[in-house]
C-alpha cells in the first residue's frame, strides 16, 4: 500500500511539473509571433556562449507588461509561489521607473491571487507601521512623505500607497534608519497621550534627540549628546516595557517598542565602533527586525518584502554579510528571492547616469538574449548543467548600472526579473538635473 502511495504521488508531481512545462511552452510558442513582446530597437545583442544563450531563450518567460491589471500572463507564477510565504523582490538600482511599476503590479497580483496581505518595505519599521494611524487623516501623497524613503517618492509608490490604504493592506519597515522625510511625530502626539501622557512627552523628546544626532554631520561632536540619549531611551523603553506589562496587549505599542530598541543598537554601535553604523551593523538589524515581525507581530501571514538587491539576496559577501544572508533557514525555506536587473537606459545617482554595456557573458547579457522588453526567469530548481551552468557558477553582473559585482545566482536568488529598457521615475521631490529641489 505505501508503494501504491508514493507512486501516485510521484505521478502527482509528474502531472504538475508537465502541465507546467505545457504552459510555458505554449505561452513561449505563441510569443514567438507576437512582435508586442520584444524590443523594437535593440539593435544588436551582445555575443555570449551558446548553450548559455539557448538556455535563456528557452527558459525566459515573457510578461506582457509591467503595470497592467490583467494577470494572464503571470499566473505561471502561482505554481511557482503557492507554498511560498514569504516574497522578497529587489532592484539592482533606485531610481528605476520600470522596476517600480513591475514590483507594484507583484504586489497587486499577490494580494489578489494569493492573497499576500502585508507590504514590509526597506525603511524604518516604525515610519512604514505608523501608516495605520496616518490613512485617515493624510493624503496617500502625504503619507508617502512621512513613511518610505525619499528615493521611492514617485507618481508609482503614491499609486501603492493608495492601494494599500483602500485594501487595508499591513504596512511596516525592516530598516532601522529614519526614513520620512516629514515625521510630525503623529503617534506621539496624538496617540500617545489617549495611553499615557508621560509616555508621550519622553517619546516626543527622545524622537527629537535621535534625529538631530542621527543627521549631524559631524559625529565626534555628539558623543556626549548620544550618551544623554541612550540614557533617554534606555527610560523609555523601561517606561514602555512597563506600561506593556500591567496594562493589556497593544500591539502597536510592541511595534514602538521594537522601534525604540533599534534606535538604542544604531547609538550603541556608533558610541562603541569609531568607525560609525556601518553596512554590516544595518543589515544584522534589518534581518533581525524580519526576523521579529514574522515571529511576534505577522506569525500566520503571507508577506512581500521590498528592498535593493544588495539586501534581499542571499549570498554572502567578502566584505560584508547581507541581510538575506543572515535570514534563519527556517525562513528562507519559505521564501522566494527575486533579483531586478536592467539592459540598457537611464538611473540616477546624484546624476542622470547611462548603464553601462554589460560585461562578457554577464547576466544582463545572457538575459537579454530572447529579446524581450520584460522577462521572469524561475532557477530555483535548475540542476547544473553546460546550458545552466552560468547559473551554478560566478558571473559578472551590473550594481546600480554601472559598478561590476560577481554573484553566483543559484546561491543569492531563486529567480529574476529583467528589463531591457529603464528610465528615470517621475519623482515627487527631485529634478534631476538640479539634484534635490
Amino acid at each position: 500500500m505505501e508503494n501504491i502511495k508514493e507512486e501516485m504521488k510521484k505521478i502527482a508531481l509528474l502531472i504538475v511539473l508537465l502541465s507546467f512545462a505545457t504552459l510555458i511552452w505554449g505561452q513561449n510558442k505563441v510569443i514567438k509571433n507576437d512582435t508586442s513582446y520584444f524590443s523594437n530597437d535593440l539593435k544588436e545583442k551582445p555575443k555570449v556562449k551558446s548553450a548559455w544563450k539557448q538556455f535563456s531563450i528557452e527558459n525566459s518567460i515573457p510578461l506582457n507588461s509591467i503595470n497592467s491589471d490583467n494577470f494572464s500572463d503571470l499566473q505561471f507564477l502561482t505554481t511557482i509561489l503557492e507554498n511560498k510565504k514569504y516574497i522578497f523582490l529587489g532592484e539592482s538600482s533606485h531610481y528605476v521607473k520600470e522596476f517600480n511599476e513591475i514590483k507594484f503590479r507583484l504586489i497587486r497580483f499577490l494580494f489578489q491571487e494569493l492573497d499576500f496581505d502585508v507590504v514590509v518595505f526597506e525603511s524604518n519599521i516604525w515610519d512604514c507601521y505608523q501608516l495605520k494611524f496616518l490613512r485617515d487623516n493624510y493624503s496617500s501623497r502625504e503619507i508617502l512623505d512621512k513613511t518610505i524613503y525619499g528615493v521611492w517618492n514617485t507618481t508609482t509608490l503614491n499609486e501603492l500607497i493608495s492601494f494599500v490604504v483602500e485594501n487595508n493592506i499591513e504596512f511596516a519597515g525592516f530598516d532601522i534608519k529614519p526614513s520620512a522625510l516629514k515625521y510630525d511625530y503623529f503617534f506621539e502626539k496624538n496617540v500617545l497621550p489617549q495611553i499615557d501622557s508621560n509616555l508621550s512627552v519622553i517619546a516626543i523628546k527622545c524622537c527629537q534627540e535621535f534625529l538631530k544626532c542621527y543627521s549631524s554631520q559631524n559625529q565626534e561632536q555628539e558623543i556626549e549628546n548620544l550618551n544623554q540619549l541612550l540614557v533617554d531611551h534606555q527610560l523609555l523603553l523601561d517606561e514602555l516595557d512597563q506600561y506593556i506589562k500591567t496594562n493589556k496587549l497593544d500591539v502597536d505599542l510592541i511595534v514602538y517598542k521594537k522601534e525604540i530598541c533599534n534606535r538604542i543598537n544604531i547609538i550603541s554601535s556608533i558610541l562603541i565602533d569609531d568607525k560609525g553604523f556601518t553596512g554590516s551593523n544595518r543589515d544584522s538589524l534589518m534581518a533581525e527586525t524580519i526576523e521579529w515581525l514574522i515571529k511576534e507581530r505577522y506569525p500566520n501571514k503571507r508577506i512581500i518584502f521590498w528592498g535593493h538587491n544588495g539586501h534581499i539576496s542571499n549570498n554572502n559577501r567578502k566584505d560584508e554579510k547581507s541581510m538575506g544572508f543572515m535570514l534563519s533557514d527556517s525562513i528562507l525555506n519559505k521564501s522566494y528571492v527575486i533579483g531586478l536587473y536592467m539592459f540598457r537606459g537611464e538611473t540616477f545617482s546624484n546624476k542622470i547616469i547611462e548603464i553601462r554595456k554589460p560585461f562578457k557573458n554577464s547576466l544582463e547579457a545572457i538575459m537579454i538574449q530572447p529579446g524581450y522588453k520584460y522577462s521572469f526567469l524561475d532557477f530555483s530548481k535548475v540542476e547544473n548543467s553546460e546550458s545552466s551552468s552560468w547559473i551554478h557558477q560566478e558571473i559578472p553582473s551590473l550594481l546600480w548600472g554601472r559598478f561590476k559585482r560577481s554573484i553566483i545566482l543559484k546561491k543569492t536568488y531563486d529567480g529574476i526579473i529583467f528589463i531591457d529598457k529603464a528610465s528615470l521615475p517621475n519623482h515627487f521631490i527631485l529634478d534631476y538635473n538640479k539634484k534635490l529641489k
